[in-house]
């Protein structure tokens, strides 16, 4: 298995996750400042913005099927 394979297994970024959830990377950045989501592994720009942010899948797993299912829920009210 290469590398590459099998980072994409363990990791989760913040790309994915938006295309998962079908949200802009601005809310990712506000669930995880609110407390909404774990604690990340952060690369920052030079101004110290974050740019890449990184999740063990099985660590926010449980996060992202709890949001999954609030905004489900809102939708069909």
């Amino acid at each position: 298995m290469s590398a590459q394979i099998e980072f994409d297994k363990k990791y989760i970024t913040t790309t994915e996750v938006c295309l998962l959830l079908k949200v802009h990377r601005t809310t990712v950045l506000l669930a995880l400042r609110t407390g909404r989501l774990p604690e990340a592994v952060t690369i920052r720009r030079p101004n110290g913005e974050p740019q890449i942010m990184l999740w063990e899948r099985d660590a926010i797993a449980p996060y992202l099927a709890e949001w999954s299912k609030a905004r489900a829920e809102r939708a069909s009210a």
